[in-house]
């Protein structure tokens, strides 16, 4: 039987820390926020694809989106993962983990 993991996602997307990364060669100030949210409904599972979507709003200038994870000694870039959606099987160490967007001024 399968566990049922929404109670433990959900902390971990409360958890979540977004980052906004600063300048560029004119030393402008990239301002701008990200919204981050879970896409699925209903109950989740383990061994279920979970959908993450960062929104961007605002931004005064191009980024770069990276997402990042931290397993709770520090954060760590999440190899290939550039586009505003994240997905990623429901695990018991992946729904331990902490998610974050980082936006790097191009």
């Amino acid at each position: 039987m399968m566990k049922k993991v929404l109670s433990l996602l959900l902390a971990v997307i409360l958890l979540a820390s977004l980052t906004l990364t600063a300048s560029t060669a004119e030393e402008e100030v990239f301002d701008g926020y990200v919204i981050v949210r879970l896409c699925n409904e209903g109950e989740l599972y383990y061994g279920d694809d979970i959908y993450l979507y960062a929104s961007v709003k605002s931004a005064n200038m191009p980024y770069t989106i990276t997402w990042q994870r931290s397993t709770g000694t520090g954060w760590e870039d999440i190899s290939g993962q550039h586009d505003e959606y994240y997905v990623f099987t429901a695990t018991p160490e992946s729904v331990n983990c902490e998610y974050r967007v980082v936006l790097t001024a191009e």
